[in-house]
This record gives structure tokens, C-alpha cells and sequence, in this order.
């Protein structure tokens, strides 16, 4: 079973306020919501952003729900002919108690650079 052996080998040592979650080639975060559940975090989904396949989740702690702000979001797609999903960035910003946040995810194709 996948949750015991997380849960074994990677104890909870420090906690988070802001879980930014970045994934590619998949389309939902069960998979995120899962590991969340196996440390038994309580955690509310602000936003998400994305293109054909690459996706930007960004979960708060459910304390702090009140707490964000300013939520804006935006994706650039820069795969075939300039716009096809697959390779692009996805970016997401809002503001926490006074603190503004960013978080991006990008997938650039080889020899970019």
C-alpha cells in the first residue's frame, strides 16, 4: 500500500501553510489530494492553471482560507506552430496575509535554452 509506505518512510517533520503543486501529463490531482490525505492535512484547492498538459495546483491550509487574496492566473502555450499545450508555462500569483506569492511551471523542449 502506497500511504503506508509514504507515511513510513517520510514522517511529517515540518508543516506547510501553501502546497504548490506542479504536474505534467496528467490531468487531475488525486494524486496530491491522496498524499495530503495520508498526513492527514487539511488543505483547500485556491486555484489551478493550466494548458493541454501542463498544470499548476495551488492548495492553502484550510486555517487559513480567509487569509488570500488577488488571485490571478495565466498560461502560455509555446508548443506547435507557437501554440499547442505541450510545452508552455502556466503561472499563478495571489497575495497571502500581506504577502504577495508567485509559483510557475514551465516545460521548455529539449535544446531551448
Amino acid at each position: 500500500d502506497l500511504s503506508f509506505r509514504l507515511h513510513a518512510r517520510y514522517p511529517v517533520v515540518i508543516e506547510f501553510h501553501i502546497y504548490p503543486i506542479d504536474i505534467y501529463h496528467q490531468k487531475t490531482d488525486d494524486d496530491f489530494i491522496g498524499t495530503l490525505n495520508i498526513y492527514e492535512i487539511n488543505a483547500h484547492s485556491i486555484t489551478l492553471e493550466s494548458t493541454s498538459s501542463i498544470l499548476l495546483f495551488v492548495y492553502v491550509r484550510s486555517t487559513h482560507t480567509s487569509k488570500y487574496t488577488l488571485i490571478s492566473r495565466s498560461s502560455v502555450p509555446t508548443g506547435f506552430i507557437g501554440f499547442a499545450g505541450n510545452k508552455g508555462g502556466v503561472g499563478i500569483r495571489f497575495r497571502f496575509y500581506e504577502t504577495d506569492i508567485r509559483f510557475i511551471n514551465s516545460h521548455s523542449a529539449s535544446g531551448d535554452g
